[in-house]
Order: C-alpha cells, then sequence, then structure tokens
C-alpha cells in the first residue's frame, strides 16, 4: 500500500469518491471531485430525486474520515465511521465500520 505521502491529489479524489459512495450507496460514477484543499477533498452527487449532495474526505494512510457539507458549511467529521481504503491498480477496496463494527466491504473500480 502507497503512503498517504504518495498518494496523488487525482488518487485521494478516487478513494474519497469510493469512499463516499460506500457510505451513501451510490455508485462512483456519479460522485465528481469538486475541490482539493488543505488535505480536503470536496466531493458531490445529484441523487435520483435531483437533491445535490456534498462532503468531503480527508485520506490518511490507510483510512478516510468524511463529513457532510450543507450550504456550504462543513458538518462534523464523523468519528463513529472508521473506513478503510486498499488501492490495487484502478480497484479500490473499501472496508466500512461504524462504532468497530464491520458494516460492508465493497470493491470499485474508479476512473
Amino acid at each position: 500500500m502507497a503512503s498517504v505521502a504518495s498518494l496523488t491529489d487525482s488518487q485521494k479524489g478516487k478513494v474519497c469518491r469510493a469512499a463516499i459512495a460506500n457510505v451513501m450507496g451510490r455508485d462512483p460514477s456519479i460522485i465528481r471531485v469538486l475541490s482539493q484543499t488543505g488535505g480536503i477533498t470536496r466531493v458531490r452527487y445529484t441523487r435520483d430525486d435531483g437533491t445535490v449532495w456534498t462532503n468531503e474526505c480527508r485520506v490518511n494512510a490507510d483510512n478516510v474520515d468524511w463529513r457532510a457539507v450543507d450550504g456550504g458549511q462543513p458538518g462534523r467529521w464523523r468519528s463513529e465511521d472508521t473506513i478503510r481504503y486498499k488501492i490495487e491498480g484502478s480497484r479500490i477496496t473499501i472496508q466500512q465500520f461504524m462504532s468497530g463494527e464491520h458494516i460492508d466491504t465493497q470493491a470499485y473500480t474508479v476512473s
């Protein structure tokens, strides 16, 4: 696994997209990177009902912190969630834990 220091902004964006896809039950192909500033990646997607959702991620050495953004204002970091990732070529595997309990594992091909 690459260290977070060796990840490119593009890779961090892909990890964030996969993590948010996993948490929200979405396809990462609908999630777009809006910005990357100060180690925070901001992404956005539109649900089938037309509502627009914005989230932010901090991609760390082997895990991702995330929070929702509402009305342009970031919410709290979701410390009850632990999201681990592994990059293997174009595949990103996401493991999600809530309060220490394994919830889900999914592998995504993120372009």
